[in-house]
């Protein structure tokens, strides 16, 4: 080894190399969630139900404070002897709408607790991406949803035109 790859490593070591880093490269989480362990064993539905919905809450806030959008979507379970499941489903497109997600919770919940006693209740969003990057396709079906946008967009403008009159100015073509 060379002297000046001695003095290259060493400096690499005591954090004094010139590598870059870049902070952003790794700022989309690949999942969100938030799962609780329970004070006690719990098997009555609408209690666990009700600590799903909070953990819920947090996940979601999480989500759009992030400006991220999930299309998995899933709740996990750990019974009193330890064994831990997990059950997901993925939408048809992805999305951050709460009362959407809340659904598709409440309809795992349904189909998967079978009322056995519960030590841990966790939510998670999986397939995250960011709101920005996602793209909608507008079709026959799904254009209604662009004009309804584009409608509230005029009545803003046209509102901000009757407020401030003098301070929208059309463009000269």
């Amino acid at each position: 080894m060379s002297e000046a790859n001695y003095y290259g490593y060493l400096d690499h070591i005591m954090g004094k190399s010139s590598d870059v880093i870049d902070p952003k490269k790794y700022r989309i989480p690949k999942s969100i969630s938030n799962e609780t362990t329970l004070n006690y064993a719990m098997d009555e539905p609408d209690a666990i139900l009700s600590v799903i919905d909070n953990l819920l809450e947090t996940t979601h806030n999480r989500l759009i404070r992030e400006e991220l959008v999930t299309k998995t979507i899933g709740i996990r379970f750990r019974t009193t002897g330890f064994e831990t499941f997990s059950r997901s489903s993925s939408l048809n497109a992805h999305t951050d709408d709460p009362l959407l997600i809340k659904e598709e919770i409440e309809a795992l919940f349904d189909r998967t607790y079978d009322g056995e006693a519960l030590r841990l209740v966790g939510v998670f969003f999986n397939q995250i991406m960011l709101k920005s990057d996602l793209k909608q396709d507008f079709n026959l079906f799904t254009y209604q949803s662009m004009t309804k946008r584009e409608e509230r967009l005029y009545e803003t403008l046209s509102t901000l035109r009757e407020k401030y009159p003098d301070a929208i100015k059309k463009a000269n073509s």
